[in-house]
């Protein structure tokens, strides 16, 4: 004769106490305060410029100092328009 016998259930994942969520916190906080400088620079050195072309791409921008025009994508118009780069970008 066989005899089935059942395992107790399983309890499911431990909750945090109160100390080792304290813990947990305050790993993060170190994480966070190693990582800060690589944040900062990636957006002080790559994000900022990125987002600065892509909005000085839609003006007549001048280094001499003259006044700044919007003028939409009439920059691309003309890029694309040309011979040389207009071929190689389709």
């Amino acid at each position: 004769m066989a005899v089935i016998s059942k395992a107790a259930p399983h309890p499911g994942p431990r909750t945090r106490t109160g100390g080792s969520r304290a813990l947990a916190r305050r790993e993060a906080m170190w994480g966070y305060l190693f990582i800060s400088p690589f944040i900062v620079g990636l957006l002080a050195f790559t994000l900022i410029p990125t987002v600065a072309t892509f909005v000085m791409s839609f003006t007549n921008f001048n280094l001499s100092g003259a006044a700044t025009q919007f003028v939409g994508g009439s920059n691309y118009q003309r890029l694309f328009a040309t011979r040389r780069c207009g071929h190689p970008c389709w």
